[in-house]
C-alpha cells in the first residue's frame, strides 16, 4: 500500500519558465538532472512534506521511451488561500477559477506556462480528510 504520493512528473516546454513559475507559488528546486555534459534538462521541485513535481524539458527519446498521458490539474495544499491567491496577483498569476467546497475547504486554479490546471487548496477544519493526514 503506497504511503503517499512521492511526486508528479510532467513535461515542459521551456524548464527555466516553469521553474520561475513554480517558483512563484512556493516550490523549491532541489534537485537537477543534468547530461553528461553539465546541462540541466529537469528538476525536482519540494512541493511540501516529502513531495515533489519532476519536470522533464520535453525531449524526443522522452515522449517515445514513455507513453504521454494527461491528468487533470495538479493541486497544492496551502494553509492560507487569501495568501496565496495575493502572491498570485502579486506575481502576475491568472486566477482562472475560485469554488468553495462548502464547509470543507476554499481553493483556486491557475495554469502555468504550459496551460497546465493548477489548483490552490486550504482545507478548513471540518474536513474529513484532515484526519487522514496525520
Amino acid at each position: 500500500m503506497p504511503i503517499m504520493l512521492a511526486h508528479a512528473c510532467i513535461d515542459v516546454r521551456c524548464l527555466r519558465e516553469s521553474i520561475v513559475f513554480y517558483s512563484k507559488i512556493g516550490l523549491k528546486t532541489v534537485y537537477e538532472f543534468k547530461d553528461t555534459s553539465g546541462k540541466v534538462f529537469g528538476v525536482y521541485m519540494k512541493a511540501g512534506r516529502g513531495t515533489f513535481i519532476e519536470m522533464f524539458q520535453v525531449d524526443i527519446k522522452l515522449i517515445k521511451k514513455f507513453k504521454a498521458s494527461d491528468y487533470f490539474h495538479l493541486c497544492f495544499q496551502v494553509k492560507n488561500l487569501k495568501a496565496a491567491e495575493s502572491s498570485a496577483r502579486k506575481n502576475r498569476i491568472k486566477i482562472t477559477k475560485r469554488i468553495s467546497w462548502g464547509k470543507n475547504g476554499k481553493l483556486l486554479f491557475i495554469k502555468d506556462p504550459d496551460g497546465n490546471t493548477i489548483e490552490l487548496l486550504q482545507y478548513l477544519k471540518e474536513n474529513p480528510l484532515l484526519k487522514h493526514m496525520k
